[in-house]
């Protein structure tokens, strides 16, 4: 539907003024960079289909098959998940066996303190066996104190005090490297506003018995998102485009944060490539573990945005993101030239 201008100039102007408040404005200025991206969208349905062709190709070549409608591969009477199934040779296991004996929930926080005792109380109810690390980066409201409080109570809840406010990445990034140091065999990212339900905590457990790395998907069959904007979802949905497009990200949801990993798959990541402040840190991580060849599973969950605190989106981390990608193309792009320019062929 295309909407005509007011005739009115003075109407017009109330309706620019209307359409500028700062909340609309600001989130239409985070997803700029997005909607440069999407513009030729024609050509880019393209491309994903004749990559879809060709991939699809490389698997009947293999005996493999590929369902559309579930998005799985399958192998015999082996299923794994698109995302994780490399075309040239399907997924590698780094660990089989059952894991979860030991599990590790890492919980950043930054002014959560309507949100940090009820999250804690959740987990445990769903997971009793999980260590709770609460990375808080020197909250003004008080939550690294109230995080204190809960620890002296309760042997599974630890805390990591950080400085400052200095992002989502590198406060995962930081827990990290403490849980190899220790005996962790499964290490869980996820918020501390609800907005990853606990609930779903039992089904990432289940689901990486069989893979590496499982993700909380809102994009996988089942999967959904509540109480978002038209503009949350596009710069969503954006995110994962860019790192499909740019990338060659197979994953449906790589900009999520609901994420479980077996350690063994943890320790295949090259932390000092993961610097990173917002959800470009999620986008690098599973890179970095297709390019591994991880198995890697998506289970549906539903994102409910937050009821108490403030989302610390900002247009710094879309913005971010984006850079991040487009240096990465880049570098396969110079890697790839300087192959080429090293082969035999093109002497």
């Amino acid at each position: 539907m295309v909407e005509t201008a007011p005739a009115n100039p003075a109407t017009a102007n109330a309706a620019v003024q209307t359409k500028s408040g700062s909340s609309d404005l600001c989130e239409l200025f985070m997803v700029r960079p997005f909607l440069e991206v999407i513009k030729p969208y024609l050509f880019i349905r393209l491309s994903l289909l004749l990559r879809h062709a060709l991939r699809s190709s490389r698997l009947k070549a293999s005996g493999a098959t590929f369902s559309t409608k579930n998005g799985l591969f399958q192998r015999k009477n082996d299923m794994l998940d698109s995302c994780a199934f490399r075309a040239a040779g399907g997924g590698r296991a780094v660990s089989d066996g059952p894991v979860g004996a030991r599990p590790l929930v890492v919980i950043p926080t930054y002014d959560e303190r309507e949100n940090i005792v009820s999250i804690v109380e959740a987990i445990h109810r769903n997971l009793p066996q999980a260590t709770i690390w609460i990375v808080d980066d020197n909250s003004p409201d008080g939550t690294g104190h109230i995080a204190d409080e809960l620890a002296a109570k309760d042997p599974r809840v630890g805390v990591i005090h950080r400085a400052g406010k200095m992002g989502l990445g590198t406060a995962y990034v930081e827990a990290f490297q403490h849980a190899l140091a220790q005996d962790f065999d499964v290490i869980i990212e996820m918020d501390a506003d609800f907005s990853h339900d606990p609930a779903y905590l039992p089904g990432l457990m289940e689901a990486l018995q069989d893979a590496d790395f499982v993700l909380g998907s809102r994009y996988t069959e089942g999967g959904g998102t509540r109480n978002w904007s038209w503009m949350r979802q596009m710069i969503s949905r954006g995110g994962n485009l860019v790192a499909n497009i740019g990338l060659g990200v197979v994953t449906r949801d790589a900009t999520g944060g609901f994420r479980a990993f077996r350690r063994t798959a943890l320790e295949q990541l090259d932390l000092s490539e993961l610097k990173l402040r917002g959800y470009g840190f999620q986008i690098e991580v599973v890179y970095q573990l297709e390019r591994k060849g991880m198995r890697i599973k998506e289970v549906p969950i539903v994102f409910v945005e937050r009821v108490n605190g403030r989302s610390k989106m900002s247009k710094g981390i879309v913005l971010e993101a984006v850079i991040h990608i487009l240096r990465r193309r880049l570098g396969r792009l110079r890697r790839k030239k300087t192959r080429m320019e090293r082969s035999p062929r093109s002497r």
